[in-house]
């Protein structure tokens, strides 16, 4: 990684250190490693279990002997399994890890590509809980909700790539929540926006953590429905009313365990009329227990199919306890997670769950014999009732990280990333700023400096110049320093803002609002926005383009008037060019984008220039098409003629 200043120059492929090649070297060995481990456990468990068979079919004329060898060899065969399944998470969980290292090796460079979902977040899942931790520095954080016509404008949620489909990385519906909110809800205030982005930093910096918490929450993909039974079930289960004592209840399993099996050896050994008294002694048990364990079995029944999300959920908190860098928004975090990994915690909730699904006559059997529900109540209530909260936490607390993640990855994997600043005067500057769904070779970059004395830059140029694409560069990269990310640019220092755009309106059939009312609508937002104590950015492509060219030079002029006047900071693109005679040169000033006709058609730079536009190109791109020289003489004429009449109504 190579600083100066600001600048964060990143290459995941390409750095000097190499630590992501590194690392997944080293995980890719581990990986390799613990492969031959499992092939060599699962012989072993095979070799156990024949040898078991074998054993015991030639000690079948020796029962004492058989029975022994037997039970050596069963406890031979569990012992084997118990070490093959441990070595195959082991390396289940490695998979995953070099699964999400490829995922991150797809973003090298800064590829316009997305690895995880891209449209939007799902509904599925549950939703995280609410926790001012993860945006506010005290209280309730100040947010800025964006309305669809921005989150359209940027591209947010865009096919088949936008915003949020670069910075997902998240392998659950509710860190795609997470990740969306954030995103939709920029923050205003300065402290809540340095905390965050502290965070981020830090996750950014340390690749190993980073990468190998992205691998622990990807065990939990496609577990979004069972992920949220198993809240739910935490949620929901209650404790049994009436519990026995811990004691009386091991006292009866013991006396009643011993009893009904007494009595099925002497039925085997003697008379079956001495099975009767386990009979007896079920239906004691069944008439005593029978409300008890029907709670019990309602309760259980509440964490069927929740086996694999539980485990996925101790493998992120375990991961997330351990490997969460320091920060203090990470150091919240953290201790969520740490509370829910003490003994007793989501690792024993594990354990307790994956026998939910037991059933049938057997386990009925069970309960009858020993209290085998009641047990299983009790052992749930004592893992999850005095840490409930404890535990909803921590599941809230992985959406949290997942999108703290997506945006720490785009920081790492991103080139040429720098970490904003906020400044406590009126400021938009942004130095040599890229748009990040532009691929590295074909992006240009721009620069932007806007303040209390220069409030408004009025952009000019030709169709396809670059002045859409140029005004949402700056929408995107403020968007991304509220979120508290990285930005796409070698500098920024800002102000927060509260972002407003009319850069692509449309109709809605629907609300029977036509092209025009509906940029009408997004201006008004502008010039009559309510009084606040952060500033407004706005960003307009060419107002009310959509009516004739008369009443658009007329309203355009009169609204940059308006915006000059105000004091908050706006970008104007637009082809009037009466609107470039309002420009004072002290708070408006004139910029513009210029392009080049030449044998092989027209090209383009995409450079910003000051001052305003001096070259078109509709009726030199006729020309070069070959229409009628009537045709263009007649544009001509009619152009110098509409050109002056619109300069004369500007001055005036």
């Amino acid at each position: 990684m190579r600083r100066a200043g600001l600048n964060t120059m990143i290459d995941i492929s390409g750095r000097a250190d190499g630590e992501f090649a590194r690392f997944r070297a080293q995980i890719a060995a581990e990986h390799d490693a613990c492969a031959r481990q499992e092939s060599r456990a699962s012989l072993m468990r095979l070799v156990a279990f024949v040898a078991v068979i074998v054993v015991c079919t030639l000690l079948y004329s020796y029962p004492a002997a058989g029975i022994a060898a037997a039970l050596l060899g069963t406890g031979v065969f569990v012992a084997s399994i118990r070490a093959h399944m441990k070595i195959k998470a082991r390396c289940d969980s490695l998979t995953r890890v070099l699964t999400v290292c490829d995922e991150a090796a797809q973003r090298n460079g800064g590829a316009v590509v997305r690895v995880r979902g891209g449209a939007g977040p799902s509904q599925a899942g549950f939703d995280a809980q609410s926790d001012e931790s993860l945006a506010g520095a005290t209280g309730v954080p100040a947010q800025w909700r964006l309305t669809q016509q921005e989150l359209d404008d940027l591209d947010v949620f865009a096919e088949p790539v936008g915003l949020f489909g670069i910075l997902n990385r998240c392998s659950t519906a509710a860190g795609e929540r997470a990740l969306a909110s954030i995103l939709g809800n920029p923050l205003l205030d300065g402290a809540d926006i340095l905390l965050r982005q502290e965070a981020v930093r830090r996750l950014s910096e340390y690749t190993p953590a980073r990468l190998s918490l992205l691998g622990a929450c990807a065990e939990l993909r496609r577990e979004d429905q069972r992920f949220a039974k198993l809240i739910a079930a935490i949620g929901a289960f209650e404790a049994m009313p009436h519990p026995p004592p811990r004691a009386l209840l091991m006292f009866g399993s013991i006396v009643s365990t011993l009893a009904i099996v007494f009595a099925i050896v002497q039925s085997m050994t003697f008379s079956a009329s001495w099975f009767s008294i386990a009979v007896v002694v079920w239906l004691v048990n069944g008439a005593i227990t029978g409300r008890a364990t029907a709670h019990a079995r309602r309760q259980i029944a509440l964490f069927s199919e929740t086996a694999w999300p539980a485990r996925g959920f101790a493998c992120v908190a375990r991961c997330a306890a351990e490997q969460i860098p320091a920060s203090p928004l990470l150091d919240a975090l953290r201790g969520r997670f740490a509370d829910v990994t003490i003994p007793g915690g989501v690792d024993r909730l594990r354990q307790l769950v994956g026998w939910a699904e037991s059933g049938g006559l057997f386990v009925k059997l069970m309960s009858l014999t020993f209290y085998y529900e009641l047990h299983y109540a009790r052992n749930l209530e004592a893992c999850i009732v005095q840490r409930r909260d404890a535990l909803l936490s921590a599941a809230a607390a992985i959406a949290e990280l997942e999108a703290l993640l997506s945006l720490a990855s785009f920081a790492a994997e991103q080139p040429q990333t720098s970490w904003p600043t906020v400044a406590p005067e009126l400021r938009l500057q942004i130095l040599r700023g890229r748009h990040p769904l532009i691929a590295g070779p074909r992006v240009v970059a721009n620069d932007v400096g806007l303040d209390a004395a220069a409030r408004v830059w009025i952009i000019t140029g030709s169709n396809m110049a670059g002045k859409s694409t140029f005004l949402r560069m700056i929408g995107v990269n403020v968007l991304l320093a509220q979120c508290g990310s990285a930005v796409c640019a070698e500098n920024m220092a800002w102000r927060p803002v509260r972002l407003l755009t009319d850069l692509r309106a449309s109709d809605s059939l629907a609300d029977g609002e036509s092209y025009f009312l509906a940029e009408v609508r997004h201006v008004r937002r502008m010039i009559c926005a309510e009084r606040s104590a952060h500033p407004l950015l706005g960003l307009i492509d060419e107002p009310f383009r959509g009516t004739n060219s008369q009443e658009q030079t007329a309203a355009g002029v009169a609204i940059t008037k308006r915006l000059i006047a105000s004091e908050q900071l706006f970008l104007v693109a637009t082809h009037d060019r009466a609107l470039t005679l309002l420009a004072d040169g002290q708070t408006a000033h004139n910029f513009h984008f210029r392009e080049e006709i030449g044998p092989e058609g027209m090209t383009f730079d995409y450079q910003l220039r000051s001052g305003p536009a001096t070259t078109r190109n509709a009726l030199r791109v006729l020309a070069r098409e070959r229409y009628p020289e009537s045709v263009l003489a007649d544009a001509h004429t009619w152009l110098e003629h509409t050109t002056t009449g619109a300069a004369s109504a500007s001055a005036e």
